[in-house]
């Protein structure tokens, strides 16, 4: 049974495959909605086959996602999916990776309500993940409201409020603090005559 439902799981991946494949770059977009994620769950699968055909899957959606940068992924459903305790974070990883990719492609105004949420719990992360959710934090700074009220706080910056949230407020703000101190190398510029011999 295990061995039909790894041949029937693998024959659904290559149709698939073959759906992104034969795909316009509109309707590829809207075929990425529910897939990325589902396939990308599948990177957790016990079969080295389905694995090996999920990174083909996905060697070919990033030489098309590169290739047109206006082909919009499923930045929420990608986030529930990062989001998600029971997600394998081997999973987790891949979706950052495609929110990380995906997130110049929405307007500017989305991006602060898709980026919030992804920094709670961020001071339990790996250091790599951190840090690129800090670099999407970036991203989303001139779309993110200035609350006036603690309720607003929990609203739109969910990772700032409440004692819960201390940690991550913490490494937030430091983070925040060291790019406002930081000065970048002075390139000085000689004139002619001093870099005469």
């Amino acid at each position: 049974a295990a061995m039909a439902s790894e041949a029937s799981l693998l024959a659904k991946l290559e149709q698939a495959e073959l759906r992104f494949g034969l795909a316009d770059d509109e309707k590829l977009a809207k075929l990425l909605d529910p897939a990325l994620p589902n396939i990308l769950g599948f990177l957790a699968s016990s079969s080295a086959q389905v694995r090996s055909k999920v990174m083909a899957i996905l060697s070919h959606l990033n030489k098309r996602l590169k290739g047109d940068t206006s082909i919009a992924l499923p930045l929420r459903a990608l986030s529930k999916q990062f989001l998600n305790p029971a997600t394998v974070s081997f999973v987790g990883n891949f979706s950052l990776v495609y929110i990380e990719m995906g997130i110049g492609r929405v307007p500017a105004s989305e991006r602060g309500r898709i980026v919030s949420p992804l920094l709670v719990g961020a001071s339990q992360r790996t250091a790599q993940q951190q840090e690129t959710l800090l670099q999407l934090l970036i991203a989303a700074l001139p779309s993110l409201p200035l609350p006036t009220t603690a309720a607003q706080i929990d609203e739109s910056l969910p990772f700032l409020h409440g004692d819960e949230r201390q940690a991550d407020r913490k490494l937030v703000l430091a983070w925040l603090l060291d790019l406002l101190l930081y000065m970048p190398p002075l390139t000085r510029t000689l004139p002619a005559a001093e870099n005469a011999p």
